[in-house]
C-alpha cells in the first residue's frame, strides 16, 4: 500500500510539472486544454465513458457577431485550430486554437466551446474557391498591369521615334534654310559684282571714248595749226615742229617745260658731300625730275631705282641738285645725259634719216602752196617728235630715203614675246607675256631694267639678269 501511494504521488508531481511547462510554452490568447492534467492519480485506472457530442447547427454564412475560423482542423483534445476573422479579441488572419468544443465540428457549422464561445467553421470548398478566385483576380490584375506597362512602353517608344523624326526634320529644315541663305547671299554677291563690273566697264569705256575724242580733237587741232603755219609761212622759211608733233601719249608726261632761268655757276665735285645721297645712272625727265639708282640714303636701299620731284637748278654731272621739297642729291658721273643733249641727238638723227624733210615754196603759186601744204602735212605726220622741217626748195631735188630696217614679225625660238608693251622710266618694260615657261599666257609682267637691245617693236632685248624678250 505504501508503494502504491508513492507511485501515485510521483505521477501527480509529473503531471503538475507538465502542466506548468505547457502554460509557459503556450502563445498569448491561446486556449490550453487541461483535460487529463488535473485528475487525481487514482483516476488513471478508471476509464471515462465515451460520449458523443451533440450535432451542431449548419448555416451558409457566419451569423452576426460570430467569428469565422478559416482553414480549420480539429485536434485530438476536441479543440479547433485555424485562422480567425471577424473577432474583436484577435486580428484577422491570426492563428488560434480554441478550447474543446461541445458540439460536432463540420464545414458550415456554428460550434460552441465549453466556455460558451461560438465560432463559424468556414467550409473548406468555399475557401478553395475564394483562393482560386483570388489567384485568378491576381493573375488578371497582373496581366492587366503587364498590358498597361507594354502599352506605356510602346507609347514611349513611339513618342521617342516621333521626337527623333521631328528633330531630324527640324535639323534638315534648318540646314536647307541655311543653304538657301548662303545661295541667296552668293546670288546677291554675284549680282553686286556683275553690276560693279558693268559699271566699271561702262566708266572705262566712257573714259576710253573721251580719251579717243580728246586725242582726235588734239590731232585735228595740230593738223589745222600746221596747215595754218604752212599757209602763213614765207617762202624759204624754216618751220620748227617742236611742240607741234608730240605723240598723243606724250601729253600725259607732264606740263611743257619753260625756258631755264639764269642760275649761278654750278659747282662740280668728284664725290657727294657728307649726308647727301648719290644718284647714279641718272637721267632727267621732261617734268624736271631725276630718276636713277640711289645710294647712301637712309630711306632707300642702295641700288634702288627712284624718281625725285622736279629740281630747281640745272642737272649737271658732278653737281648737287635740290628739289622743290628741299631734298638734295649728288649726280654721280657715269652713263647720264641731260634732256637737252638727248633732244639734240634726236634732232640730228632725224635730219640725217629724213632727206625729204625740206620743202621749198619759193616762186610757187596758190596751187603749189596748197600742194606743198599737203605734202608738209604728210611729212609732219611721218616725222618724229620735235623734228625740224625746212620748207626751202620744197619738192625740188629730193633724194630717195633709205629703206627702213626690216623688223622681225615673230619671236625667235625659245624667246618669250611681250605684247602691248611700254617702256617705263626706270628702264624696265611692262607688257603681256606669251611663250614663257615661267608665266601664264597673257599674264601682265614687268621686266628688270633693259641692259642691251633697242626698245622698239620687232626687236629682242636683254635684261641685266640675262633674260631675253621679243617686243611684238
Amino acid at each position: 500500500a505504501v508503494a502504491n501511494a508513492a507511485e501515485k504521488k510521483k505521477a501527480a508531481a509529473l503531471k503538475a510539472e507538465q502542466a506548468q511547462k505547457s502554460v509557459q510554452q503556450a502563445k498569448p490568447r491561446a486556449t490550453i486544454s487541461l483535460f487529463g492534467l488535473g485528475r487525481r492519480a487514482d483516476d488513471d485506472d478508471e476509464p471515462m465513458p465515451a460520449r458523443k457530442p451533440p450535432p451542431s447547427k449548419r448555416v451558409s454564412s457566419a451569423p452576426r457577431g460570430v467569428p469565422t475560423i478559416s482553414g480549420w482542423a480539429q485536434n485530438r483534445d476536441g479543440s479547433v485550430s485555424g485562422k480567425i476573422f471577424g473577432s474583436s479579441s484577435f486580428s484577422d488572419g491570426e492563428s488560434i486554437t480554441t478550447s474543446p468544443i461541445a458540439t460536432d465540428a463540420a464545414d458550415g457549422a456554428v460550434v460552441q466551446t465549453s466556455s460558451g464561445s461560438k465560432y463559424f467553421l468556414e467550409p473548406k470548398a468555399a475557401k478553395n474557391a475564394a483562393a482560386a478566385d483570388k489567384v485568378a483576380k491576381a493573375k488578371e490584375a497582373a496581366a492587366k498591369r503587364a498590358a498597361e506597362a507594354a502599352e506605356r512602353k510602346a507609347a514611349a517608344a513611339a513618342q521617342a521615334v516621333a521626337q527623333a523624326e521631328e528633330r531630324r526634320n527640324a535639323a534638315e529644315e534648318k540646314k536647307a534654310a541655311a543653304e538657301a541663305q548662303r545661295a541667296a547671299a552668293r546670288e546677291r554677291t554675284d549680282a553686286q559684282n556683275a553690276a560693279r563690273a558693268t559699271a566699271q566697264q561702262r566708266i572705262a569705256d566712257k573714259k576710253k571714248q573721251q580719251a579717243a575724242a580728246a586725242a582726235k580733237a588734239k590731232k585735228v587741232e595740230k593738223v589745222e595749226k600746221v596747215e595754218k603755219v604752212v599757209k602763213e609761212a614765207k617762202p624759204r622759211s624754216t618751220i620748227s615742229l617742236f611742240g607741234l608733233m608730240l605723240k598723243d601719249d606724250d601729253d600725259d608726261v607732264g606740263p611743257p617745260r619753260t625756258a631755264p632761268k639764269q642760275s649761278a655757276p654750278v659747282k662740280i665735285m668728284t664725290k657727294a658731300p657728307r649726308g647727301v645721297p648719290t644718284i647714279e645712272a641718272w637721267k632727267q625727265k621732261r617734268d624736271g625730275s631725276i630718276s636713277g639708282k640711289i645710294y647712301g640714303s637712309p630711306n632707300f636701299t642702295d641700288g634702288e631705282i627712284v624718281s625725285t620731284s622736279p629740281i630747281l637748278s640745272d642737272a649737271v654731272t658732278g653737281s648737287v641738285v635740290q628739289t622743290s621739297s628741299g631734298s638734295r642729291y649728288f649726280l654721280a658721273p657715269g652713263k647720264s645725259k641731260t634732256k637737252a643733249a638727248a633732244a639734240k641727238k634726236a634732232e640730228k638723227v632725224i635730219q640725217v634719216a629724213k632727206p625729204r624733210a625740206s620743202i621749198s615754196l619759193f616762186g610757187g603759186g596758190q596751187e603749189e602752196k596748197k600742194a606743198a601744204a599737203k605734202k608738209a602735212e604728210k611729212l609732219i605726220q611721218g616725222a618724229k617728235p620735235r623734228a625740224s622741217i625746212s620748207l626751202f626748195g620744197g619738192g625740188q631735188g629730193e633724194k630717195k630715203a633709205a629703206p627702213p630696217k626690216k623688223q622681225q614679225k615673230k619671236a625667235p625660238s625659245g624667246v618669250p614675246s611681250l605684247a602691248r608693251w611700254k617702256e617705263n622710266d626706270d628702264g624696265t618694260v611692262t607688257g603681256f607675256i606669251s611663250g614663257s615657261s615661267s608665266f601664264d599666257e597673257g599674264e601682265r609682267v614687268t621686266t628688270s631694267p633693259i641692259a642691251s637691245g633697242k626698245v622698239t617693236a620687232g626687236q629682242v632685248v636683254r635684261t641685266g639678269s640675262g633674260s631675253k624678250y621679243f617686243l611684238s
